[in-house]
């Protein structure tokens, strides 16, 4: 299993290279930009400016930790530099390292290391960091880094958050209600003591983040403990041009979520969910409410849980498109797990997946699977179904099934129960099944349509109805 490491400096430097072009990036940068200043102009943002990396509260000493600045801004009050926090405001870092102060003006990093308790935010909020390999926010496994504790809006921008420890749900961050943003950030080696790690966004809050890495957080070993790296019990969830990778939990290692989630551009790789026993849910991402995949790679993740699902877990439908599922391990559905509600996937290629029962790229129970132009190669399952393992219905159109094996039967697809099968255009080859149906087997009770349906050069016999 390929094995990523963001270091704090180079993390985003290698996530640049996986996403969209300069060009694209650009783009979005000047409509953020946009946003982001009619939104200054239309609230007014009052600055607030932090120049001690220190982590006290001490009157008329002249300087401004990051928590007197929080506690002005949701307070209204007033620092030791004269600013005073008015509604929604901006957190800066700014210091010549003078009578006291850090310089934050260097090219040195810098770290707050916290003093046992976290950093709660109660009001409308952007802290902007001096870039993530220039600002650490530590909470020195002692404390939660931040409690966005607040309905309204907060943005944490250009930090890595680590150290975190919560008892509970939320080891970096945990929001609550509201609406947080994280972006240009890396949030690293956190821990809860129940869900979310990294990340945690509960009470129909919403979670966005953006063109950040997620990595090396872990969420406990107990059997309620979930989202190694992101979770949100429900709201909405955004993951952009972000990386979460090598996160543990007991249960879904990289994102768990019951919130309306959507993937794009992003990668999830090499997360894990250390359960055996029991569910385990998946390696890569668990999504409980619909999930949307769009120009994003799932890979190398695993779960050997008994409900399957080493890259992704889907109930409540979704929809994955132009995005690779790559080289994740599981005891079913190696690939995904489909469980309820009609998923689509266009343009996508599911490969190299490994299952040790059944479905080594897609294992679906419920709902109807249509997959549309893609790819199922090279996936293998030690039982039924190298490829597709379907109890569901199954529509393929302009798809390739190619070179996937099987221990027993149905190398390509393997359908049961009542499942009803539509191939158009579709091809089946070098397909491999163990005992029969090398490029199909299809034991279901339903219907069966093919249409310039082609089956060449897989094991003998290439197709078997039953």
């Amino acid at each position: 299993m390929t094995s990523h490491h963001f270091s704090r400096k180079f993390g985003l430097q290698f996530l640049t290279s996986l996403l969209p072009s300069k060009t694209q990036r650009r783009r979005k940068s000047a409509i953020r930009s946009a946003s982001v200043e009619a939104f200054e102009s239309r609230i007014l943002l009052t600055t607030l400016t932090v120049n001690s990396a220190a982590d006290n509260v001490i009157a008329n000493d002249g300087l401004v930790t990051l928590r007197e600045a929080i506690i002005a801004a949701n307070t209204d009050g007033i620092t030791d530099l004269g600013e005073t926090g008015s509604g929604a405001d901006e957190i800066v870092f700014r210091g010549d390292g003078t009578g006291g102060t850090t310089d934050f003006n260097d090219k040195t990093a810098d770290t707050i290391t916290l003093g046992g308790t976290e950093l709660e935010i109660a009001s409308d909020l952007i802290i902007n960091g001096r870039g993530a390999d220039l600002l650490t926010i530590d909470g020195n496994n002692s404390s939660r880094v931040f409690f966005a504790n607040s309905a309204g809006d907060v943005t944490i921008s250009g930090v890595t958050i680590t150290g975190g420890n919560a008892t509970n749900s939320g080891g970096g961050i945990l929001n609550q209600a509201g609406t947080l943003t994280v972006r240009d950030s890396v949030v690293t080696g956190n821990v809860a003591g129940n869900d979310g790690g990294g990340l945690y966004s509960q009470l129909s809050g919403t979670l966005h983040v953006e063109n950040s890495v997620i990595q090396n957080n872990n969420a406990g070993s107990g059997s309620g403990n979930v989202g190694g790296g992101i979770g949100a019990s429900s709201g909405t969830l955004t993951i952009s041009d972000s990386v979460v990778s090598g996160n543990t939990a007991y249960r879904t290692g990289g994102v768990f979520t019951y919130a309306q989630t959507t993937v794009i551009n992003s990668l999830i790789d090499n997360n894990m969910a250390t359960e055996t026993v029991g569910g385990g849910f998946a390696g890569g991402i668990n999504a409980g409410a619909g999930l949307t995949l769009i120009n994003s790679t799932v890979s190398n993740n695993s779960s050997f849980g008994t409900v399957g699902g080493g890259g992704i877990r889907v109930f409540g439908g979704g929809h994955i498109e132009n995005s690779t599922i790559s080289g994740n391990m599981a005891r079913f559905g190696a690939g995904i797990v489909h469980g309820s509600g009609d998923l689509t996937i266009v343009k996508s290629k599911i490969t190299g997946n490994i299952a040790d029962e059944d479905g080594g790229g897609i294992f679906s129970s419920s709902g109807t699977l249509h997959i549309t132009k893609s790819k199922i190669t090279d996936n293998s399952a030690a039982i039924n179904g190298g490829g597709i393992f379907s109890e569901t219905d199954l529509l393929l159109t302009k798809t390739k099934v190619l070179s996937n094996d099987a221990g027993n039967l149905g190398g390509g697809a393997f359908t049961t129960g009542t499942a009803n099968i539509s191939f158009t255009k579709t091809k089946f080859r070098k397909n491999i099944a163990g005992v029969n149906g090398g490029g199909l087997f299809f034991e279901s009770s339903g219907n069966f349509d093919l249409f310039k349906f082609k089956a060449k050069k897989n094991s003998e016999t290439q197709v078997v109805f039953t």
